[in-house]
């Protein structure tokens, strides 16, 4: 107990100053409709080259940011850095201006009062359309009473930002629910889609949420698509878009420029 509590010091330290040494970084994976394959999306997630522990995902700091009020900072570096790279994907005519910027945000930097007005900001500065920004939520996000969290989806909302519900079916997923969230986008999660094809009761179960989720005029996009058959029975079960390995892997803001011109 005592070296997890001195590794979370060491990191909490380590990450005050992770900002200011140029640490953090964005890598960005392809989102593909399920019936023409073309990319038509993009979701961006954080890397941290720690100079000890080497490359650390989110889940390795979050918690600690949340914690520490760092949340904030190192979300705003992720939505100026990648609206930054969107412009850049934009100005290089490798995608059009209905192409989506996918990003991740947590719950408390939905309960920051200013955290919606920073936001259109770094949008403006970076010539950005909200309408070309979904932010992910996860399903018990969208659940919590605080009011706080459900202003800013609204204001986020109203401003043209669409919104996505992440993860859905990880946890004590409803559909009943569903219609209560003001969300754009279903994100089914990957325990949903690992044995489609194999179990014969997941297709009726995927098919449900996906027609449900058409009823309430969301589109779906199916994570963790990892082989050839997730991608036909998602495609006839009637999902929207694909996202996984199978679609393509995380990469370089420059690095995925380069492929976005070579299959555009």
């Amino acid at each position: 107990m005592r070296a997890d509590a001195r590794e979370r010091v060491s990191l909490t330290n380590a990450l005050e100053r992770a900002l200011a040494a140029k640490q953090m970084r964005l890598v960005y994976q392809p989102i593909n409709s399920a019936h023409s394959g073309r990319t038509t999306a993009v979701e961006a997630f954080l890397r941290w080259d720690h100079p000890q522990h080497g490359e650390l995902t989110p889940p390795h700091f979050m918690a600690i940011a949340e914690e520490s009020g760092m949340i904030g900072p190192i979300g705003d570096f992720v939505i100026a850095l990648a609206c930054q790279d969107l412009r850049q994907f934009i100005d290089a005519d490798a995608v059009d201006k209905s192409f989506q910027l996918h990003l991740n945000l947590s719950p408390k930097q939905l309960t920051d009062p200013t955290f919606v007005e920073r936001t259109l900001t770094s949008l403006r500065e970076h010539n950005v359309e909200p309408m070309q920004v979904c932010f992910e939520v996860t399903e018990a996000t969208m659940m919590n009473d605080n009011p706080s969290i459900l202003r800013s989806i609204n204001a986020l909302k109203r401003s043209g930002i669409r919104i996505a519900i992440d993860d859905f079916g990880s946890g004590f997923s409803s559909l009943s629910s569903l219609r209560k969230f003001p969300a754009d986008v279903l994100k089914l999660d990957g325990s949903l889609i690992r044995d489609l094809g194999q179990q014969g009761y997941d297709d009726p179960i995927v098919r449900s949420i996906i027609q449900l989720a058409h009823s309430l005029d969301m589109t779906v996009i199916a994570e963790w698509v990892s082989t050839e058959e997730h991608m036909k029975r998602l495609k006839v079960l009637g999902c929207d878009y694909l996202q996984g390995n199978r679609i393509g892997e995380a990469h370089s803001a420059s690095e995925f420029l380069r492929e976005l011109s070579r299959t555009h």
